[in-house]
């Protein structure tokens, strides 16, 4: 975030400032330094007279802060929240803005020379082969790629996705794309060995923009039939792989509002497909508090089933930890479909309060 950004949003949430410092060698990191904002709760005399708060200020790049002097560190788009929870204020509003304000920044950040290319908005009126330069470009489709293969991709399949491959970083790549088909960055998964994974090469890398509060992994154009929604990459590929071409990934993150905004304003039903662990059951329903009681403000099923069909796809042994991405066959996946139960409000839980998911219920 620049330092602009970096001011307005101090000043938004009532922080003074004035200090700019520069260290570094090679490539000088510019911070901003001023007094602590949570030293009345976290400093020992309650006030931060020789500032002791850092922020970075990245011109094309997410800013981070960090206190030298009670520790308090984290990204500058979650500052809001952290500080509306020591102040009781609520700076829902100015989180939102700080996070846009980020997600600017990263669009218009410096490209590393193997992703040297601009993003590019899809032709709308080109009704049949849609045709993505640019970015997506960049790097060959992963036609050779083994893993895709081991998967069970075929080349049709990675055709079908656009899947592409970086052989800089040895990862394969799912292009994403708005809702207006515009394309909005990479997410990619790491093929190198378990043992080779680092924080510069992990199993997932998301980047160039990516904005993952408000985008759905999805083919590009509009597509008929059911709208399975599952958690990763191949969660989608197994999906799509199998026919269900209107399918959709949450990219590993929370239902966030913006998703669920999309869901609603498409007002198709949708058919939860979550890993089979104690994770995915949470994040459908809920999670039982410490005095046995049902905390359902978070649960994906509960925020939307008021608006549109919520269908529950059950595995057939409960919490065995496999995922959508293991199924095998498109016999086994139409089974597993035809065999989902409408969600009324009603999670599903037996007398011990352990949760069932094998219930079928049509409606």
């Amino acid at each position: 975030m620049d330092e602009k950004s970096i001011r307005h949003l101090l000043t938004r949430l009532s922080i003074p400032h004035q200090k700019v410092t520069y260290t570094g060698s090679k490539q000088r990191t510019r911070w901003m330094t001023v007094s602590c904002p949570f030293a009345p709760w976290t400093h020992a005399k309650k006030t931060d007279a020789n500032p002791s708060f850092g922020i970075t200020i990245k011109d094309g790049d997410r800013s981070a802060y960090k206190c030298l002097s009670c520790g308090l560190k984290g990204r500058l788009s979650g500052l809001p929240t952290r500080l509306g929870g020591y102040r009781k204020a609520d700076y829902s509003k100015i989180r939102k803005w700080a996070e846009m304000a980020e997600f600017s920044a990263s669009m218009n950040r410096p490209l590393p020379k193997w992703e040297d290319a601009d993003p590019v908005a899809i032709d709308h009126n080109e009704s049949s082969e849609r045709h993505v330069e640019g970015t997506v470009h960049s790097f060959p489709l992963a036609l050779e790629s083994r893993y895709l293969r081991k998967r069970g991709l075929s080349y049709i399949d990675i055709v079908r996705m656009n899947i592409r491959y970086d052989h800089y970083r040895q990862r394969v790549l799912f292009p994403v794309y708005d809702n207006s088909d515009v394309f909005r960055g990479f997410t990619g998964r790491s093929i190198l060995n378990r043992k080779t994974w680092t924080k510069e090469i992990p199993k997932v890398k998301d980047y160039y923009g990516l904005n993952k509060r408000e985008l759905f992994l999805k083919l590009l154009g509009k597509h008929d039939g059911i709208k399975l929604v599952g958690e990763g990459l191949f969660d989608f590929a197994t999906f799509v792989r199998f026919g269900y071409l209107n399918s959709r990934a949450i990219l590993g993150t929370a239902l966030t509002d913006e998703k669920i905004s999309i869901l609603v304003d498409e007002a198709e039903p949708v058919y939860f497909f979550m890993d089979n662990d104690l994770a995915g059951w949470q994040a459908l329903f809920g999670n039982i508090d410490k005095d046995g009681e049902l905390e359902t403000l978070n649960a994906w099923a509960f925020r939307l089933y008021r608006e549109i069909p919520v269908w529950i796809v059950p595995y057939k042994t409960r919490l065995t930890g496999e995922d959508p991405g293991s199924i095998s066959s498109k016999e086994e996946l139409d089974r597993m479909v035809r065999s989902a139960w409408l969600f009324t409000g009603e999670a599903p839980f037996d007398r011990a309060g352990v949760p069932t998911l094998t219930r079928r219920r049509r409606a």
